[in-house]
């Protein structure tokens, strides 16, 4: 398929996308959707995107973009351009409940492919989250995506060279069974992550497979490692949480971000730490509260060297959790500097 064709290709499955959620966005409002397709005079955007009234004709004018699938790393861009417009509507195949969820803290309006939509523009206010709608990647029992998968890839991020090492090596810097090993591998190679160059295996999507574990990390990864809320203890302990040592233990999150880029004043505390509650509860005067702003975690890999705080890689990961723009815009200065170069 030559780019004339590729290009084609894209725009005919986007065309059917806009007729799809059209279609049933009618169905499910009784209000019709108009595209005004991008003359090249709007940067950034698809184009104008224009709601009907059928009863009073009123027009709702607001910039559109299409996307298949909304991702984790898209929410910033989106918030970006959401600034610059001020009125702005996501059209997509498939949005999944987090990401609707971080879209209306946002503030920015959506359309699912389904029918299921989030509009607030002046005063026109529509809501509709009740339609099925399915993801368009499909993992079903592949192993890529499991606890051990994940592990796996987050060994990888760490070290892109790991892949050329022996099964044995594998298992044990990633800490998983050496029998998964070469599932996953083969996984990598279905999913495009993988190829052999001169008989070698190469990993050649980084950064895609990266974007990829960032999307299921908080359904993967978190359970797995989750331990325990807490609250400091005193006023001090708050303040001066850069103080304290760290002995085994790691900053993660917020305060990780904090150390890296001093760029977020942090709110929500992540240590990564695999101490006893009660070492832990001493090391940093916490006490358990499930409304605390402190999260005990394990580390994903537990004879990983603990330093100050976590690497980029987790930084970010645990950033994009949140529904907090400010964190957002931490996670992408860190991504900026210290994760798109190793790409």
């Amino acid at each position: 398929m030559n780019p004339e064709q590729y290009y084609k290709y894209e725009q005919m499955k986007e065309n059917q996308l806009v007729r799809t959620a059209q279609k049933h966005f009618r169905e499910n409002t009784g209000l019709d959707l108009l595209l005004d397709v991008n003359d090249k005079k709007i940067e950034d955007v698809d184009g104008q995107i224009i709601i009907i009234d059928p009863d009073t004709g009123k027009k709702n004018i607001l910039y559109f973009e299409i996307k298949n699938e909304i991702r984790t790393h898209d929410l910033l861009k989106l918030k970006q351009h959401y600034d610059r417009y001020k009125s702005l509507m996501l059209i997509a195949q498939y949005i999944s409940k987090k990401n609707k969820e971080q879209l209306r803290h946002l503030d920015i309006n959506y359309i699912e492919s389904s029918g299921n939509c989030y509009i607030r523009h002046k005063g026109l206010r529509v809501f509709v989250d009740n339609q099925k709608s399915a993801p368009v990647r499909k993992t079903g029992t592949s192993k890529l995506f499991t606890y051990s998968g994940m592990k796996f890839i987050y060994a990888l991020l760490l070290k892109p060279d790991l892949i050329t090492e022996t099964y044995r090596e594998i298992a044990y810097s990633s800490e998983i069974a050496l029998g998964s090993v070469g599932d996953i591998i083969q996984e990598l190679k279905n999913n495009g992550y993988l190829k052999q160059h001169s008989g070698e295996n190469r990993i050649v999507k980084l950064k895609e497979l990266f974007e990829d574990w960032v999307d299921y990390f908080d359904e993967r990864v978190i359970p797995h490692i989750f331990q325990e809320v807490y609250v400091f203890a005193d006023k001090d302990a708050y303040k001066n949480w850069q103080n304290i040592p760290m002995k085994n233990s790691s900053w993660g999150g917020e305060p990780a971000a904090r150390l890296l880029d001093q760029y977020l004043a942090p709110e929500t505390f992540v240590i990564y730490n695999s101490n006893s509650s009660a070492e832990v509860m001493n090391q940093f005067r916490l006490i358990p509260d499930i409304r605390g702003n402190v999260t005990l975690m394990l580390p994903l890999l537990e004879n990983q060297e603990l330093k100050k705080h976590a690497d980029p890689f987790m930084i970010y990961a645990e950033l994009m959790r949140s529904d907090d723009s400010r964190c957002h815009e931490a996670a992408y200065r860190i991504r900026e500097k210290y994760i798109d170069p190793q790409f």
